[in-house]
């Protein structure tokens, strides 16, 4: 990448140096139409005219850098990169300022009231190079609307690597490219609040000696990888290397109260779960292990015995697991749910037979599945790979809708209790997409097909990136919070050492950047709220914690 404007020196294009105050003034369309008429310069996608900002930590303001400024973008000529473009910023006279690959890592948000978008720059390509936040606000709102167009859609292009206009249906291309959601900073919002952990709390209680939060380190390294919360029991489990962490939620703070040593298959081997769910009324756990990629095991927490090993098929990789509906933990429900890449099934454990698939439904293209989750009514979203997200109104039938997705991998998925929300977490992005219909519905019942709601996309805005030195975001699972019968009114993910929330109500009046930021000294690995309860159980690699939600101090 490369960023004249913050140094006092250009490169000419003879190779030589000049200072800036010595630029020959010269038109900006003769210049920049000399260079795209050479035989292999490639010729402008899309350009807009405008001014350019610069974002100042120390002051919290936009300043402008240049007056007259404009923005193209550009085919990448590279053999190795398929649906790679340029973003370019020129000054008035033609000079490149500004260039860098046009990804998801610019974090591009757009504010249609001041027709501008802001996104961040990298200094250089080492992990501590400064990172600087930068502004454009365009002089046509009609030029703007296309160029804005432009780069949604060849943001989804960069991720699927396929044509955009070949891949989404003409009836859901509205659907990807209004899901840049303009970010609405007038909208009225609810009463700020912050996150905070319980070593943070000013309490009587705070000088009461703690057990402590930690699972036993071993001789392997193993950190902290995987959270299951208890809903029916005060119960919180961490996966350590081979070994599960139990964890009470005590009033000031996480217990911990044993560990589960050398997790074993019925084979007797011990391994590591890359995948934990709590099960029947929370007295069993059901595990995925990576040795076997067809297998769950079925552990009884009371006795702290594998009960049983089992198939859905003898050859039928077992990708993700799902509750029967959003609490069946809590019952006695025994059917789960389960997908490969190409297929979604129901098992029922109490089959007396060593493959439980009770019914599925297989694909003939592979769709590469990748995760799932019930709503209250049994019903499921499975997102995938490719982005895209499918709802089912039951396993055993075909999807009564398919939702296109942005390009980038659905690595985890949620769903409201009564279905009329889906929350898909991406590594870039998260996205919040209503799935209810104009007569009650909702997308698990019936095709939403042209009359479906844009999504929401979540990100972290490009100030905040700057301002907690973040390179490069990789958000972990997307969850709502919990409770039978109730309404969800928040949203908790991390990314890197962050864990922020979003309230639900301020998202949906458009102040997507209303979030909470909780910093902590390590990464959070998982991150889940109690079951009726506002407060979040955080998992770091060598710790775990509880955040809570308070009113926000006035500075004042």
């Amino acid at each position: 990448m490369f960023a004249w404007l913050f140094s006092n020196r250009a490169d000419t294009e003879n190779g030589d140096v000049e200072e800036r105050s010595s630029t020959t003034v010269e038109s900006y369309a003769d210049t920049v139409g000399e260079r795209a008429s050479g035989d292999h310069a490639p010729r402008p996608i899309g350009d807009a005219s405008g001014s350019l900002t610069k974002y100042s930590e120390e002051t919290g303001l936009f300043s402008t850098v240049l007056e007259v400024a404009y923005v193209h973008i550009t085919p990448t000529v590279d053999p190795l990169k398929s649906f790679a473009n340029t973003f370019s910023v020129y000054d008035e006279h033609g000079h490149v300022q500004v260039t860098q690959n046009l990804d998801h890592g610019m974090q591009i948000q757009f504010n249609k009231k001041d027709h501008s978008m802001v996104w961040i720059l990298p200094m250089g390509d080492e992990l501590d190079d400064e990172l600087v936040t930068l502004g454009f606000t365009f002089d046509d709102p009609i030029t703007e609307d296309s160029f804005k167009l432009l780069i949604a859609t060849k943001l989804y292009e960069s991720s699927r690597q396929e044509s955009f206009v070949k891949t989404v249906k003409a009836q859901d291309q509205d659907w990807v490219l209004g899901s840049h959601a303009q970010v609405d900073e007038d909208a009225e919002v609810e009463d700020p609040m912050e996150v905070v952990s319980e070593s943070e709390e000013e309490n009587d209680e705070s000088s009461h000696p703690r057990t402590p939060s930690r699972v036993s380190k071993d001789s392997s390294n193993a950190k902290n990888s995987h959270l299951a919360i208890g809903m029916g029991l005060d119960r919180s489990y961490v996966v350590r290397g081979p070994h599960i962490g139990v964890f009470k939620h005590g009033r000031d703070g996480m217990n911990h109260l044993a560990t589960f040593d050398q997790v074993k298959g019925s084979d007797g081997t011990v391994f590591s779960p890359t995948k934990i769910m709590l099960h029947d009324r929370d007295r069993k756990m059901l595990m995925l292990r990576p040795d076997r990629l067809n297998s769950v095991v079925e552990l009884d927490l009371e006795t702290q015995q594998v009960v049983q090993e089992y198939q859905a098929e003898d050859e039928t990789t077992i990708r993700d697991l799902g509750p029967h509906s959003r609490y069946s933990q809590m019952t006695g429900t025994e059917l789960i749910t389960g997908l490969n890449k190409n297929s979604v099934f129901a098992m029922d454990p109490r089959l007396n037979s060593q493959n439980k698939k009770v019914k599925g439904f297989s694909y003939a293209a592979n769709p590469h599945l990748s995760c799932v989750a019930a709503t209250g009514n049994a019903q499921y979203a499975f997102g995938s790979d490719k982005g895209e997200i499918r709802m089912f109104s039951d396993v055993g039938k075909r999807a009564k809708t398919l939702l296109p997705g942005l390009g980038h991998a659905i690595t985890a998925i949620d769903t409201s209790e009564d279905g009329k929300w889906v929350l898909a977490t991406t590594d870039r992005y998260i996205m919040l997409i209503s799935a209810e219909t104009s007569d009650g519905r909702t997308g698990f019942d019936v095709s939403l097909g042209k009359s479906k709601p844009v999504p929401i996309k979540l990100q972290l805005k490009p100030q905040d990136m700057v301002k907690y030195r973040i390179r490069e975001v990789c958000f972990r699972k997307a969850n709502f919070d919990m409770g039978e019968g109730k309404k969800e009114q928040w949203i908790v993910s991390a990314t890197g050492n962050l864990l922020i929330t979003w309230n639900m109500k301020n998202v949906l009046r458009g102040r997507i950047n209303d979030y909470t930021v909780k910093v902590y000294d390590e990464a959070v690995v998982a991150d889940q709220f109690r079951y009726g309860h506002s407060d979040i159980v955080v998992a770091l690699p060598d710790d775990v914690k509880r955040a809570h939600f308070h009113p926000k101090k006035s500075n004042a």
